[in-house]
């Protein structure tokens, strides 16, 4: 795996960064951009999944899709009714997304195609307000943090095909 050094120009902690750089690395898996991309919508929803497994909330499935502006948003079907307990009398559903991050890799291509090996998203989770016999009243949303962790920051390793926690991002050093 060969690593370059860019400069940072992008959303803060995406990629590898120290002090305004961001590294880029190859994979022989990826060739150009329409496999890397496609690798990432096929692998990140269920890594998602993963996640939130491995931190005892069971939700899913989910799916990466590529929305406007070059950027990743995940998919799935809310929770409503009995699944939400007690909140099905102020929600009318409630699903887990992100919000913020989710920016595409940086491409480079050169002797080799080379992209910036994360993504950052901002863990979150949306509803809508209302009830069965009122309707919608709204929508809103806020961040959901992870068993343990004290930011909703979570890290999307391409070359792996996980997602990482904050603190875990920390230990390996994702933030330089």
């Amino acid at each position: 795996m060969k690593k370059h050094i860019t400069s940072f120009n992008s959303f803060v902690n995406e990629g590898k960064v120290t002090e305004g750089v961001q590294e880029f690395t190859t994979d022989s898996r990826f060739t150009d951009e329409k496999s890397l991309k496609s690798d990432i919508l096929k692998s990140a929803g269920p890594a998602l999944v993963k996640l939130l497994k491995d931190n005892n909330i069971n939700y899913g499935p989910i799916s990466a899709i590529e929305s406007r502006g070059n950027r990743i948003e995940f998919d799935s079907k809310p929770l409503t009714g009995d699944s939400l307990g007690i909140m099905q009398f102020g929600f009318l559903n409630v699903w887990i997304n992100t919000f913020g991050g989710g920016q595409m890799p940086q491409v480079k291509v050169g002797e080799s195609f080379e992209f910036t090996p994360y993504i950052i998203f901002d863990l979150h989770y949306s509803y809508q307000h209302g009830s069965k016999t009122v309707g919608p009243q709204g929508s809103n949303g806020c961040s959901l943090y992870l068993p343990g962790e004290r930011r909703s920051t979570i890290v999307y390793d391409i070359v792996k095909a996980e997602f990482l926690t904050n603190s875990q991002a920390e230990r390996a050093k994702v933030w330089g």
